[in-house]
């Protein structure tokens, strides 16, 4: 099969929309029959624009009615998503040998077309790595591919000098597709959540529209005619103008105890979903904060109930002590903890030396020494976060044996 290009691939899809009413002047709308997810509300960061792919059919979410917005996208869920708003044919492909995508694997015919059409390569050991987490800067030149976007600009990030995604980042930026985890970063080695997907594809889509919008034509002009001279009036004297008092900007309201903690939370749901990704997901995972009776509840699944308990001490450093560099995908600011007291442990300032045996001291004196041993045990967590007042976040987790689900 002859690969096309994904300029083509792309305008076929907008015209085969168009068409179908689904795109109104340059940004595609999302219908009032969209379905709508437990975790994902108005005020969420993404809302408009999975609400705009779920609409048109391009997203489905998980069966049990949540879109997960804040967890990292696997490389098979994002195909699926690309080949849909893509509208290629997932059914007459050419086998692209990858290793670990077989032809009777649910999103075969997704990565098929992708790659078929020049927009994914895979990996040098010939696979596609279907159920890895897709990275800022593996995003960037799927992305550049897939919308066939132009225009490298120069921009202030300092880590990309070394990374092959440079000129793909670059794209995207002078686009106003994706900008960075920072002023000066853009972290290509980061994961990309779900949520920051479902924008990021939204935004290309409209930069590749806005690219092929037609520039207005110059006006033809005609002879001026020779009107009959008016005298002219005397003109009458200035007035002189009033000098309005200027007011004074007004100062932005510095954050409640309360907004100060809800970024917490939000940053601590970043940084479990990046965790759960990471070495110590194969050990366990973490479900993100619920709040009942004002306390968070998480759940902990026990993945590997042999492992020694020193991973749960690993989970703690990396989302908490290490938490501004876990988090760095997140949109907003995140403020730091700044004392925390687990379980039966002494309450200690939330620092790298202090937490770095706060497990240890918890499990002391008991019989715990593998994951195993926790299954069905609480453990209260309580956090203080820094200006955000005297009174702790409360987390109750719940340790239990793992269970999967998988998204439609």
């Amino acid at each position: 099969m002859k690969k096309k290009t994904s300029k083509k691939l792309f305008n076929i899809a907008m015209a085969s929309a168009m068409a179908t009413g689904a795109v109104v002047a340059l940004a595609p709308a999302a219908t009032e029959a969209a379905p709508t997810f437990t975790d994902v509300n108005v005020n969420s960061t993404h809302y408009s624009s999975i609400m705009d792919l779920s609409g048109r059919g391009i997203i489905n979410g998980y069966p049990d009615g949540t879109f997960r917005s804040k967890s990292p996208i696997q490389r098979n869920h994002a195909a699926s998503i690309l080949a849909n708003l893509l509208n290629l044919d997932t059914v007459n492909v050419t086998d692209p040998g990858f290793k670990d995508v077989p032809r009777n694997y649910p999103y075969y015919g997704s990565i098929a077309a992708l790659e078929n059409s020049g927009v994914v390569n895979g990996y040098q050991d010939g696979t596609y790595g279907n159920k890895k987490s897709l990275t800022r800067g593996e995003m960037a030149a799927i992305i550049v591919r897939a919308f066939d976007l132009g225009g490298a600009v120069n921009t202030p990030f300092r880590d990309i000098a070394n990374s092959p995604y440079k000129q793909a980042i670059e794209i995207l930026f002078a686009n106003d597709v994706a900008k960075g985890t920072s002023v000066t970063t853009f972290n290509p080695k980061a994961l990309v959540t779900r949520g920051e997907f479902a924008s990021f594809v939204v935004r290309a889509e409209l930069a590749n529209l806005a690219s092929e919008t037609p520039a207005p034509s110059e006006p033809t002009p005609t002879e001026p005619t020779n009107p009959t001279p008016t005298e002219p009036t005397t003109p009458t004297e200035p007035t002189t103008p009033s000098n309005p008092t200027p007011t004074e900007p007004t100062t932005p309201s510095e954050p409640t105890d309360a907004e100060l903690k809800e970024q917490f939370v939000d940053g601590l749901e970043v940084g479990i979903a990046l965790a759960n990704n990471s070495s110590v997901g194969q050990y366990l995972t973490a479900t993100e904060p619920t709040l009942s009776n004002g306390e968070y509840n998480i759940g902990i699944a026990i993945k590997d109930a042999g492992a020694d308990i020193s991973v749960l001490q690993d989970v703690i450093n990396q989302i908490l002590v290490s938490n501004s560099e876990v988090i760095e995908g997140a949109e907003e600011f995140v403020p730091s903890p700044t004392r925390i007291k687990f379980g039966d442990a002494p309450e200690v300032e939330a620092t790298e030396a202090n937490l770095a045996n706060i497990v240890e001291q918890v499990v002391s004196n008991t019989e715990i020494s593998t994951l195993g041993d926790l299954a069905g045990k609480n453990v209260d967590l309580k956090v203080w976060v820094d200006d955000a007042g005297t009174e702790p976040l409360t987390f109750n987790l719940t340790f239990n044996q793992s269970t999967n689900q998988s998204e439609q």
